[in-house]
C-alpha cells in the first residue's frame, strides 16, 4: 500500500520577506469540480481584481502571473465559486518543484513572478 500527502499550505515557501508583506488577503475565483492546491500559480482577473490559475494564452489578466496560492486547498463542487485565499505575491523565494502551473508556460510566469520580486529557485 503507497501512502501520499497533498501539499500543505505554504509548503513551496522557502523565506519570505518579514512580517506578511509577501501576503495578501484576495478573492479568488475557482471553476465548478476544481480544486487548487498551494503553490497554484495565480493571475489576476484585470476587470475584477479576483485570482484564478494562471493562464498565459488568456487577454483578461490572468495572462500575467500575479501571486502564488499560499492558503490551504480551495475547491467548488458544482458551480464556480469566490472564496477567501492567501497569495504570496512579492519579496519571497519558491521552490520551482513545488508550484502547479496548470500547462501554462513556466518560464514566462517565472519572468512575471520575478518583477514582483519572487525568485523561484
Amino acid at each position: 500500500m503507497s501512502l501520499s500527502e497533498n501539499q500543505y499550505a505554504s509548503e513551496f515557501l522557502q523565506t519570505e520577506a518579514p512580517g506578511k508583506i509577501s501576503r495578501d488577503n484576495v478573492t479568488v475565483t475557482v471553476a465548478a469540480s476544481t480544486t487548487l492546491v498551494p503553490g497554484q500559480v495565480l493571475g489576476k482577473i484585470s476587470a475584477t481584481g479576483k485570482y484564478v490559475p494562471y493562464d498565459d494564452t488568456a487577454s483578461d489578466g490572468r495572462e500575467t502571473a500575479a501571486g502564488i496560492l499560499y492558503s490551504e486547498a480551495v475547491n467548488a463542487t458544482l458551480s464556480p465559486a469566490d472564496v477567501d485565499g492567501v497569495v504570496i505575491n512579492g519579496i519571497a523565494e519558491v521552490r520551482g518543484a513545488d508550484l502547479t502551473w496548470g500547462g501554462a508556460d513556466e518560464p514566462t510566469g517565472t519572468a512575471d513572478l520575478a518583477a514582483l520580486f519572487i525568485k523561484v529557485r
